[in-house]
């Protein structure tokens, strides 16, 4: 099994100076959409099992004296 040097040098910083900073072009990752690919847009709404139903969060009770 080979090792390809190219994708592990983007995790591991070089041996020779473990403090040194990986250079930018060893970190750039590869472009992964291809053109038959569409973007997603995701709407978060809340969802209400009983929609069309009005139902109160506090309820009052009236008592009369």
């Amino acid at each position: 099994m080979e090792c390809d040097t190219a994708t592990t040098s983007a995790s591991v910083p070089p041996k020779d100076n473990p403090l040194k900073p990986i250079s930018k072009s060893k970190i750039a990752a590869p472009d992964t959409e291809t053109e038959d690919q569409e973007t997603v847009t995701i709407i978060m709404e809340s969802w209400n099992p009983t929609r069309g139903k009005l139902i109160p969060l506090i309820q009052t009770k009236l008592r009369t004296p």
